[in-house]
């Protein structure tokens, strides 16, 4: 069978600077956003024809206020609305092999067109995301250090989540009535001298689910139940990341150690302690060597970088998280996990002509 989807978008953008004083700015920015994605399948054998239209119509605005300490340190604050649709395979995956199945969307009526049922079709079941994010920071530039200090609070409706630890057994997205995201993040850069240099990230992030409540089945579909996830941690956000990373370079060579820090994740929304991710510390190194003019063709470098320096086996990120209940009603899950890499290397001779 073959089907075609066809999407159209367009915006409109608007932006103001306005300098109160010398010390004190802002910036206000404002979008319209327009977006069409519409879908055709034709009857071919047992495959159904399909057509639908999807429209989003957002409309994000933004301000921010700057306010210059003196020539080294700044303050600022920012507040925006931004918005997500669901991915087009959220709404219809074209490649299933099940000719019944349905997109993700209301169905407003149903008839028989020659022999075959003909749908009309409504609003997508997942809904487009909604975020508000509110920011507070500094930053403090000189010759050999800086720093950049942020607070934000995040506040998402109808969070899209990739399985929400709730499925009927199909990969689909849902929404998550509310959510919060906030924070702290801290990067740092300190010059030691010309050729030495630290810099480093920190960032601890607090995620919680605020309001969802949904039905969980067993996994026999025999039986259900209505689950509450108010309080739960979202799932696939460690609480900290840190980044390291520590340089020497003088003209003829450079070594570099990245050093990378993932705090526990949960893979499911309803927090299962044993399909959790382990917090994991990752060394690299990279290597490069300036060899000078090559033949008068250019300059000639090779560089080497070895990812997991000390062989870590962990799981680096989540395939996919579902929740079930049991006969007892009690919460129950599985997921699938993607691996990290051992140690693995790359190198390349590169020649600069310019």
């Amino acid at each position: 069978h073959t089907y075609f989807g066809t999407k159209y978008v367009g915006s409109l953008y608007a932006q103001e600077n306005y300098d109160f004083s010398e010390k004190l700015s802002t910036q206000a920015t404002a979008q319209v956003r327009f977006q069409n994605f519409s879908f055709e399948r034709d009857n071919i054998g047992v495959f159904t024809g399909l057509n639908y239209d999807v429209d989003y119509l957002f409309f994000s605005p933004r301000i921010g206020f700057t306010y210059d300490v003196n020539e080294n340190f700044d303050l600022y604050t920012n507040f925006a609305v931004a918005s997500r649709t669901p991915t087009d395979k959220a709404i219809f995956d074209g490649d299933t092999p099940d000719p019944g199945e349905l997109p993700n969307l209301e169905v407003v009526d149903s008839m028989m067109v020659d022999g075959a049922m003909q749908y009309q079709f409504g609003d997508p079941t997942v809904e487009s995301e909604r975020v508000t994010d509110i920011e507070l920071g500094l930053t403090y530039r000189d010759s050999k250090a800086a720093i950049d200090f942020n607070l934000y609070h995040m506040n998402y409706k109808n969070m899209i989540v990739a399985e929400g630890g709730v499925t009927d057994g199909i990969y689909n997205s849902l929404n998550v009535d509310r959510v919060v995201h906030s924070g702290i993040e801290v990067a740092t850069t300190y010059k030691f001298s010309n050729k030495i240099s630290l810099t480093s990230n920190f960032a601890y992030n607090h995620n919680r689910v605020k309001e969802f409540k949904t039905t969980i089945y067993t996994i026999d579909y025999m039986n259900s139940a209505e689950v509450d996830f108010s309080d739960k941690k979202v799932s696939r956000y460690p609480e900290i990341l840190a980044n390291i990373i520590a340089d020497y370079n003088n003209e003829k060579f450079r070594f570099t150690y990245y050093g990378n820090y993932i705090g526990k994740q949960y893979s499911d929304l309803y927090n299962i302690e044993e399909l959790a991710i382990d917090p994991v510390f990752v060394s690299s190194i990279a290597v490069e060597l300036k060899l000078g003019k090559f033949m008068g063709a250019g300059n000639l470098l090779f560089s080497t970088r070895v990812d997991n320096l000390f062989s870590k086996k962990y799981e680096s990120a989540v395939a996919y998280a579902e929740n079930y209940v049991t006969g007892t009603g009690d919460v129950e899950g599985w997921s699938t996990f993607y691996v990290a890499s051992e140690l693995s290397f790359f190198s390349q001779l590169k020649m600069e002509m310019f």
